[in-house]
């Protein structure tokens, strides 16, 4: 099958560039031919509330090759990826979306594409966590191109259906991220932490990725005011906007001295340390959808504590490899934290990773299609 994956790539950064490398990969190992057509540029800088858009190293698991054809706010390169597309002549074109703003340009190809071909939305977030008046309406024009939709889960099933209530949908699970490598040996570890100053005997809370309002680092810092002495907090993520406010609450907190902070956005040959010398992932969101955290956290086998929101809850064993509790609820988080850190998930691992397979998913994908 001849299938073009319209989206962000790298050496574009974020979530959804990695998971469509990972998608390029999963479906060309299962001999499909592939094409990926990415963005020349994807937010105006205005619009970017980050330092910058392009990583500076690329995993060598997403060197892939790709074609940067498309401009988010120049229709002239809407026309013409629409007809590259046409003369690859794809059996499917399949359109990851996550934000409106990416929209227009998105729906711009898809409505100047001439070759018969069937269209799949693969939606990570048809509401945002952070709405504007303009979500709605930009999203609609962009389903009304799809023949079918896929979703990582309930949560956004239930916004879909809304939105879109004749729309074919098949519910999947985000698969877990392999592309990071594997754990640090413990030597590595000790060095690793020595680095980051931090105590080897005490316990480390991992708060991981873009830190935005709505992902609850203000819970977090308010529960770990209360935890024992032995705990000790990472904070590793680039703050969207005016980082002033938690750069404050870390600084002025009563509990400083056990507390990393981090204020950047991280380079993949990173994130194995960075989970490695952890040893539980904490999730105190207000709001989600689903999380590539998780997937990750998953991969390196950290038992996760996290809000009870969204899709959240799907990627996690109960009292098995993690905790749920109310989100914005300080004492449900201290208590989770407390009673996370004795789990011991033995074979759950196992039983989630062989779950949540890149390879599974893509079969999902294309069973769906031919129906």
């Amino acid at each position: 099958m001849r299938i073009v994956i319209l989206s962000s790539f790298p050496p574009l950064r974020g979530g959804i560039s990695q998971f469509n490398a990972s998608l390029y990969k999963a479906l060309e190992e299962k001999g499909h031919e592939v094409l990926g057509l990415s963005f020349s540029v994807q937010y105006p800088n205005l619009l970017f509330p980050g330092k910058r858009q392009d990583v500076d190293r690329v995993n060598t698991e997403h060197q892939i090759q790709t074609e940067r054809l498309l401009h988010s706010f120049k229709p002239s390169t809407w026309k013409k990826t629409a007809k590259r597309i046409d003369a690859f002549q794809a059996d499917l074109v399949i359109v990851p979306y996550w934000v409106s703003v990416l929209a227009p340009s998105l729906t711009g190809v898809l409505t100047r594409l001439t070759h018969s071909t069937k269209v799949l939305g693969l939606i990570h977030n048809a509401a945002p966590h952070e709405a504007k008046f303009y979500d709605k309406p930009l999203f609609k024009c962009f389903s009304q191109n799809l023949d079918g939709a896929i979703v990582l889960s309930e949560s956004v099933k239930e916004q879909l259906k809304e939105t879109c209530p004749k729309l074919p949908i098949l519910e999947l699970r985000h698969p877990i991220y392999t592309h990071f490598g594997e754990p640090l040996s413990l030597e590595n570890i000790k060095k690793l932490k020595d680095h980051y100053s931090l105590d080897e005997h005490k316990t480390t809370l991992l708060y991981f990725g873009l830190i935005r309002e709505y992902k609850g680092l203000k819970v977090l810092l308010e529960a770990f005011k209360e935890l024992p002495s032995d705990f000790q907090l990472l904070i590793v993520g680039e703050v969207y906007g005016d980082a002033r406010h938690e750069v404050d609450s870390i600084q002025h907190h009563p509990r400083a001295k056990d507390i990393h902070f981090e204020n950047r956005f991280v380079e993949d040959d990173e994130v194995a340390g960075i989970f490695s010398m952890s040893d539980l992932v904490v999730l105190p969101y207000l709001r989600a959808s689903q999380s590539g955290v998780t997937a990750v956290a998953i991969h390196f086998e950290k038992p996760i504590v996290a809000s009870n929101v969204g899709g959240l809850s799907e990627f996690i064993l109960v009292d098995e490899t993690g905790v749920l509790v109310e989100e914005n609820n300080v004492k449900q988080l201290i208590e989770g934290i407390l009673k996370a850190k004795d789990l011991k998930p033995k074979d759950a691992w196992t039983r989630l990773k062989s779950m949540f397979s890149w390879s599974s998913f893509v079969d999902n994908i294309l069973i769906y299609m031919d129906k």
